[in-house]
């Protein structure tokens, strides 16, 4: 179940911008992303979505040191392997 919110209204959001948004079922506050280049570089990133669409209580990963998302590269006896994960933490 997801607690509904509201945007406040200001000079920047249009009409159809806030109708849009009130016509999602489900919003998600935290998003993450694992990325690998062509020479096997590999990061990762997570970011809240503020406090706009928080659900109340929640401590996002955004907000957790080492938490939500993860990417490291490893080299075992001259094989490299990259492993990446991210996690949500609201469904599991």
């Amino acid at each position: 179940m997801h607690n509904k919110f509201t945007i406040p209204h200001n000079k920047e959001n249009s009409k159809e911008q806030l109708e849009s948004i009130s016509d999602i079922d489900v919003f998600e506050d935290t998003v993450g992303a694992v990325c690998l280049d062509f020479n096997g570089n590999i990061a990762s990133g997570v970011s809240s979505g503020g406090i706009a669409i928080k659900l109340e209580g929640r401590v996002g990963e955004a907000a957790i040191y080492k938490s939500g998302c993860w990417a490291q590269t490893y080299n075992n006896e001259g094989i490299e392997t990259i492993i990446g994960s991210s996690v949500t933490g609201t469904f599991i």
